[in-house]
Parts: C-alpha cells; sequence; structure tokens
C-alpha cells in the first residue's frame, strides 16, 4: 500500500474484475503483435521451432529489460518490484516463446 498512487484505482479499491477487459484486450492485441515480429524474424534463428522461440523470448525479453530500465529512472518504485518484474518478464518471454515456436513450426509449411 505504500505505493497505492501507482496502481489503478480498481487495484486498490479490490474491484480487479472491473479490469479483466482492458488485460483480455491488451493480451490478445499484443500476443498478435508478437507473433508476427515473430513470423517475420523466424528465418533468421537457428534451430527448431522451440529454440527459434526460446531466442525470440531472449530477445524480447531484451527489449523489456531495456524499456525497464528506462522507467526504474522515472517511477520511484522499490529496485525489488523492479527485480521481480524482471524475473517473471524472463520466465514468460521464454515460456511463452517456446511454446510460440513449436505451434508456429507445427502450423508453417516451411
Amino acid at each position: 500500500m505504500a505505493h497505492s498512487l501507482f496502481w489503478r484505482p480498481e487495484l486498490v479499491n479490490d474491484n480487479m474484475a472491473a479490469l479483466m477487459p482492458r488485460w483480455i484486450a491488451t493480451g490478445l492485441v499484443t500476443a498478435f503483435v508478437q507473433v508476427c515480429i515473430y513470423d517475420n524474424i523466424r528465418s533468421a534463428l537457428n534451430g527448431n521451432g522451440v529454440v527459434k522461440g526460446i531466442k525470440f523470448g531472449l530477445i524480447a525479453f531484451l527489449f523489456y529489460a531495456c524499456f525497464s530500465a528506462g522507467w526504474s529512472g522515472i517511477f520511484n518504485l522499490p529496485e525489488t518490484i523492479w527485480l521481480w518484474w524482471n524475473i517473471e518478464a524472463l520466465l514468460i518471454f521464454i515460456v511463452g516463446g517456446a511454446a510460440m515456436g513449436f505451434v508456429v513450426a507445427k502450423l508453417s509449411s516451411d
């Protein structure tokens, strides 16, 4: 609660359900954008589908980490929050990238 000014009012007031439409829409749109980016660069990555996906996940994480470092200079949140958000992002991007690479390899004609 020490940093509640940084959170959306719905989170502070225990009304997370009100944010679900935003979270779902954002998740779907960003997933489609990431798949489109992956489709355009996967031929530049070596390995099978899963390995290509993991490499893409690492690339996406590096961009995330760069933006996170920049935002950490703007928002005065504890360093542990930034650290945990980056660890979480690394895991999500690697696992998500591997899953995406696997599915794309199965569905593509390459």
